[in-house]
Parts: C-alpha cells; structure tokens; sequence
C-alpha cells in the first residue's frame, strides 16, 4: 500500500512525501515501512531533486533499519 502526496510550491520548486507499506502473508515476518521525502528544483533544461528515504523492518524482517539520501541532476534537450 502506498500513499503520496506532493505540492509545487513556486513554479521551480516542488515537494513531496510518500508512505509506502508492504504487508508479507509470510509467519512470523513484520510489515515493512517506507518514508519517502523529497524536493526537486527545475531549471528548465537542467532538474535537481533530492530524496530522503527512511525504511523500517525491510524484507518483513524486524529490526532491519536504514536511511538513504540520495540526489538526481538531470538535463533535457
């Protein structure tokens, strides 16, 4: 299951936040749960977005924890 919301707060900038939840049918695993944070600046040809992603119980696993910050420069011609 997964929800997402974003909101582009001028007519470059643009934020958002997504909450992602994987439910295994497996006994004895855990629900995984994902929280996605990110905010993206377009220059026009050139966009910059960064991303922050909080993960909790990866795989069904419990305890399995880890944070991820990554960023993405793009160009268009």
């Amino acid at each position: 299951t997964e929800f997402g919301i974003a909101h582009s707060v001028s007519d470059t900038t643009t934020v958002g936040l997504t909450y992602t939840t994987t439910d295994t049918s497996t006994s004895g695993k855990t629900e995984e749960e994902i929280i996605t944070a990110s905010i993206g600046y377009n220059l026009g040809a050139v966009a910059v977005t960064l991303q922050y992603k909080d993960a909790s119980d990866i795989g069904g696993t419990a305890g399995l924890d880890a944070e991820q910050l990554g960023m993405y420069i793009g160009t268009k011609f």
